[in-house]
């Protein structure tokens, strides 16, 4: 047994050897590179979203929709169990499972968890009722951020044509997420990322304005977060 755990313990020293030796040139070239000309919401989402998840300390995470991002990781690093899931898995930071939530076969899949999270992905899925559903039998709260239009769903905000899907929710989607799903509306926050009348439109407000739906200014809103939880 000793003579295993001793294995063990040179196999994990060599990996954490070996792993910033090879990726040091690649981290010493992203910091080099220009700054970009702007910042984007994640710092707004993710705040919302840890501080749900430190309001709660679940066990386990479903982050659905990771891309390329350390979201995953952070949560890992934070001492959750995590599991991240995208129909295209290439994220350096953390193990990313090729799996479309939209799939029927998910459910049965992969284990049910405390937390599902969905940052900015929900807006690129284009049967997005159905992923909600799919999530509300997976996780018992959901964390969701998105493009957000009060009056109306919007089919297509993207800033340029060739990009990829990018829809705008309305309260209504939310109400009826909540309806057909047994869910109801948690703790939310609104905020204005652009200043024209819809997402991507005009120029981007840095930081994001935070939008006091008690008001009556929730119109002003481009971006939502929200969590809901299972009945």
């Amino acid at each position: 047994m000793n003579t295993l755990i001793s294995i063990k313990q040179a196999i994990l020293d060599t990996y954490r050897w070996c792993v910033p030796v090879f990726t040091r040139p690649l981290l010493k070239y992203e910091q080099r590179k220009p700054a970009a000309s702007w910042a984007n919401e994640r710092a707004v989402e993710w705040q919302f979203a840890l501080t749900e998840i430190a309001a709660q300390y679940p066990r386990t995470i479903l982050d659905v929709g990771s891309g390329d991002t350390a979201w995953p990781h952070l949560l890992a690093n934070c001492g959750f169990n995590v599991r991240a899931i995208d129909v295209v898995a290439r994220n350096r930071h953390y193990l990313v499972e090729r799996r479309d939530i939209t799939n029927p076969s998910i459910v049965r899949d992969l284990p049910p968890v405390d937390i599902v999270t969905c940052i900015s992905t929900l807006e690129h899925i284009a049967n997005y009722d159905t992923a909600i559903r799919h999530m509300s039998r997976l996780g018992r709260r959901l964390i969701l951020t998105f493009p957000f239009h009060w009056e109306s769903h919007l089919d297509d905000v993207r800033r340029k044509p060739t990009s990829a899907l990018c829809q705008a929710f309305s309260i209504t989607d939310v109400m009826r997420w909540c309806e057909d799903n047994d869910l109801h509306e948690g703790r939310k926050s609104f905020f204005q990322c652009w200043s024209g009348s819809t997402w991507s439109e005009g120029l981007r407000i840095l930081p994001p304005r935070r939008v006091n739906s008690y008001l009556g200014l929730v119109h002003l809103a481009d971006l939502a977060c929200i969590v809901l939880t299972r009945r």
